[in-house]
């Protein structure tokens, strides 16, 4: 529950130091007095956005923070899951300056605003006077069957399921759209790949190709030479192997007395070696030499092949074209792995429609079977507030499909009337009616779930008389399992609450600012007493507030 609230520098509120007690509490004042102000710090701790203007002093940052108990609680895993130290008394801090900025803290942990309204959520509801609004929506509505038929569980349960399989289906949705756009693309892939797997392509086929057709082009030249060559180094008369085998001979006659000789000979040796060797590799290799024209003709027709396909395919190198070639297998393959993976989706897509058919057609059924009750329960509250004749109707209809609640859909009738059909809540048009409506409802949520605290603001709004002492013993109720907090007008609630709060607007030559204080038991009477009077405080005024006072 809320413990206490600070308030620094926020609209017409200087400083603010302000207790809250368990129980039925009540606000009251003056219209424009700031009661709204009260209400807009609270939300601005549960997470709302900022309002930069709000800041009095432009100059200072506001400050709100709020203490609360939470021993009773089960939010130690929400703290866990969002890194945070706990504490039974947990404190909330909003800061706000005037460089559009603001920080949000929890235990003197920074946390965004998305984790402050998870929490906010868990500690406090509120219902502002434009809250009616809600009861046509799908959430409200669903809340308010699932509090009463205590399906929270097994609606999580559908809940996180469907959640999984909607993000299932849109991935599967995008791969086979990605399917699609690779199937135009593909077929050409496969049949680039096709025309290099034909090629037969070889590492630096390109290069060596080159290198021979350069040779072949020169052939008679080449083989002329190889001849030329040959004949000058071992097969002439004389020849260079035979000169250089006499200079080895004479080197040997005169080693014996010159020894330097000696140190020329291993060298010549080695000649006398490799030139044989040359002489003998060069006939060779005019032997294996192909200086046919077909065989030139072949090698011009592959380097022209290997060209167009480089020319075509940007690269400059045939190691470029087998790396082109490895990359679109993988990218052919890519496209059968995906569609494979779709298969393997689609099975598990399959098997948790089965599952969230099971949990839906559970949801509905029990759903279902609550709707009487419920019914019954909210045209009892509602005749306790002054609606005999009304009639409540909850209409749940099956339906083949799963949407985010489960396999229904619901809407809520009312009629305030006798021999007026029930019609979907959002058509109905009274205030008076719908903020009755309303608190019979919120009421059967509160008594579902543990909301440590409640807060009302124009709950009673466009109701009055016995009406209105119908309301605020409904709300006196509430307040025995909950902290309820009403901000009002009508002196049958002000009177019926333990604790109340007024508020007040003080106005000096230059300033406007709103004071906040717990009345004592005759400032109680003289405030409910105003509240029943017009201008002046009559003494039957005074009588009835301390007969309303005696009876809460």
């Amino acid at each position: 529950m809320l413990q206490h609230l600070d308030i620094q520098n926020y609209l017409l509120i200087d400083s603010l130091s302000l207790n809250f007690n368990s129980g039925f509490t009540t606000i009251t004042g003056e219209t424009g007095s700031g009661k709204s102000i009260l209400l807009g710090a609270i939300q601005l701790l549960l997470g709302d956005r900022a309002d930069y203007n709000a800041l009095l002093d432009k100059s200072k940052k506001c400050v709100i923070e709020g203490t609360f108990d939470i021993k009773n609680l089960d939010l130690k895993n929400f703290f866990i899951d969002n890194d945070l130290d706990y504490d039974d008394i947990l404190i909330i801090r909003r800061e706000i300056y005037s460089n559009t900025r603001s920080r949000a803290f929890i235990n003197d942990t920074p946390v965004n605003l998305n984790i402050l309204k998870n929490l906010g959520e868990q500690l406090i509801n509120i219902h502002s006077q434009f809250d009616t609004l809600l009861l046509g929506t799908q959430k409200f509505q669903y809340t308010l069957l699932d509090s009463f038929a205590k399906t929270h569980d097994l609606f999580n349960t559908y809940n996180k399921l469907f959640s999984s399989y909607t993000s299932l289906k849109r991935e599967i949705e995008l791969d086979k759209e990605t399917i699609r756009q690779l199937m135009l693309e593909n077929d050409y892939k496969h049949f680039q790949w096709e025309e290099l797997k034909n090629a037969d392509i070889r590492e630096n086929e390109y290069e060596e190709l080159s290198q021979k057709f350069e040779l072949l082009s020169h052939g008679e030249q080449t083989l002329q030479t190889i001849k030329e060559v040959t004949a000058l180094l071992y097969e002439n008369e004389p020849n260079i192997y035979n000169n250089i085998s006499q200079i080895i001979q004479k080197l040997r006659n005169i080693g014996s007395y010159l020894p330097k000789a000696n140190e020329y000979l291993s060298t010549l040796e080695n000649i006398e070696i490799e030139i044989k060797e040359i002489a003998i590799s060069l006939s060779e290799q005019a032997e294996s030499l192909d200086f046919s024209a077909d065989e030139l003709q072949r090698i011009e027709n592959r380097l022209d092949l290997l060209q167009k396909l480089m020319f075509k395919h940007h690269v400059s190198t045939t190691d470029e074209l087998l790396n082109l070639q490895d990359n679109l297998k993988d990218e052919i393959n890519s496209f059968d792995d995906l569609a494979e993976n779709i298969a393997i989706k689609e099975a598990d897509l399959s098997n948790m429609a089965s599952e969230l058919n099971k949990l839906g057609k559970k949801l509905f059924n029990v759903r279902q079977s609550h709707i009487p009750l419920l019914e019954d329960k909210v045209k009892n509250l509602l005749s306790r507030l002054g609606m005999q004749e009304s009639d409540f109707v909850v209409q749940l209809d099956f339906i083949n499909d799963f949407t985010n609640y489960g396999m229904d859909k619901l809407l809520l009738k009312f009629s305030a009337n006798k021999g007026i059909a029930p019609e979907p809540i959002e058509k109905v048009a009274s205030g008076g009616e719908l903020s009755r409506l309303m608190l019979a409802l919120k009421s059967i949520i509160a008594a579902q779930n543990y909301l440590p605290t409640l807060i009302f603001d124009e709950i009673d709004m466009g109701v009055s008389g016995n009406i209105a002492a119908q309301m605020a013993e409904l709300l006196s109720e509430m307040s025995m399992h909950h902290q309820v907090i009403v901000i009002t007008h009508l002196p049958q609630i002000a009177a019926k609450a333990k604790y109340h709060i007024f508020v007040e607007k003080k106005t000096d030559k230059s300033t406007t600012r709103s004071g906040f204080r717990y009345l004592s038991n005759e400032e109680r009477i003289m405030s409910i007493a105003s509240m029943l009077s017009s201008d002046t405080i009559l003494d039957t005024a005074i009588d009835t507030a301390k007969q309303l006072l005696n009876q809460s």
